[in-house]
């Protein structure tokens, strides 16, 4: 039986071939890019992170069962190379950043009043979705923040969509016994889909 082009590139990993590594890199650096573009800013923060993500991956790679793709396993491996790198550093204020990027609000100049209460409602978001585990905010993050399908979180934190689901659940309850409950529609309607 002839192997697959994954198969062949997966012994290569796990037999440390660099030419396998330098393929690897070459093939999958786009992908780990945008991953963690999405969790930081600045250009050499972000050639950090992807090389802290494949060198995850040479450390890790024997790991790897197999039940996924290899692609998915890696995005998986980015995303949380991503958030243990928030975690480790506190950098809240990089993630305020990021959501205003992703779900920008009027600024100071157009409303000054809308604008204070956006900033000290994702302030009191953010410190909600810290206090979560981190099964629950991987799970907030690729299915709110990255739009990610129940389904493609799934096979991407390698549990079932019924388990993506129930975190989901659990994490948006938790969220609206926080002082999340105070969010009004017509301030910051974008963070009312973290609540449900």
């Amino acid at each position: 039986m002839k192997k697959s082009a994954e198969q062949m590139m997966l012994a290569g990993l796990r037999a440390r071939d660099h030419d396998a590594f330098e393929t690897f890199i070459t093939e999958y650096k786009p992908m780990v890019h945008y991953v963690c573009r999405k969790y930081f800013k600045g250009r050499f923060e972000i050639e950090d992170m992807a090389q802290n993500v494949f060198l995850k991956v040479y450390e890790k790679i024997d790991g790897f069962q197999g039940n996924s793709k290899l692609s998915s396993w890696l995005y998986r491996v980015a995303v949380n190379e991503c958030l243990m790198s928030i975690r480790k550093e506190s950098k809240i204020g990089m993630v305020a950043e990021k959501y205003h990027e992703i779900y920008p609000g009027p600024s100071r100049e157009d409303n000054p009043l809308i604008y204070v209460a956006n900033k000290i409602i994702l302030e009191s978001l953010l410190e909600s979705i810290g206090g979560l585990g981190d099964k629950e905010k991987k799970t907030m993050f690729l299915c709110l923040v990255e739009e990610k399908s129940n389904q493609d979180s799934a096979a991407l934190l390698g549990t079932s969509i019924a388990a993506i689901k129930s975190r989901l659940n659990r994490a948006r309850a938790r969220l609206r016994k926080s002082k999340c409950h105070l969010i009004k529609d017509d301030l910051v309607p974008r963070v009312r889909r973290f609540i449900g």
